[in-house]
């Protein structure tokens, strides 16, 4: 006698591959969840007198490629303050006279002065070191916004804009969002 039991389940995907199956669809439509789980290796952290002081490392991604140029940011934020300090290093092998930045994105447009750190050569280009403030809020909507972000460096009323691939606005608007979070959660 033949069992049929066998026949009827080899018509049936095991649990196994349709679990992985769901799993791996959530994780393509979600991709924040790639990013938002290990943020701890993109901050640091350190208690002070009024609250904690955030350090968002470095983030590189950012550029021009007409000017062949580079944009590398960092963020300091104290959870007791509305507004955060964006540190930058921006490399051009053209003279640069900048007064502005501008984070761009949807129905976002933030432009703030700069405040010049230094200006060296390095090789055939120049290296430029600024700082400005922004409201934590604001830039806290920038990395929550639907849309891809950009940036944009102002020179006497002329834009520069910088760019990212989508790939690195997904990774670090999630990792940014889920750090400013954080912030406010401490706060």
């Amino acid at each position: 006698m033949v069992s049929n039991h066998r026949r009827e389940a080899d018509h049936h995907p095991p649990l196994f591959f349709m679990v992985a199956l769901l799993v791996l669809v959530f994780l393509f439509l979600k991709p924040g969840v790639l990013y938002g789980q290990k943020i701890k290796k993109y901050y640091v952290s350190s208690m002070q007198q009024k609250g904690t002081l955030y350090f968002i490392r470095p983030q590189k991604g950012f550029k021009n490629k007409t000017y062949g140029s580079t944009f590398i940011y960092d963020i300091t934020c104290h959870s007791s303050s509305d507004s955060l300090t964006l540190n930058f290093s921006y490399v051009d092998k053209n003279i640069r006279m900048l007064d502005s930045l501008q984070l761009l994105g949807g129905s976002i447009k933030l432009t703030t002065p700069l405040s010049k750190i230094f200006v060296e050569t390095q090789k055939s280009s120049w290296h430029y070191r600024f700082t400005t403030r922004f409201a934590l809020k604001d830039v806290e909507g920038y990395f929550n916004e639907n849309e891809m972000g950009s940036m944009a460096l102002v020179e006497k009323n002329k834009a520069i804009p910088l760019v990212t691939s989508k790939k690195n606005w997904k990774k670090y608007a999630s990792i940014n969002a889920k750090i400013f979070q954080l912030i406010r959660y401490n706060k």
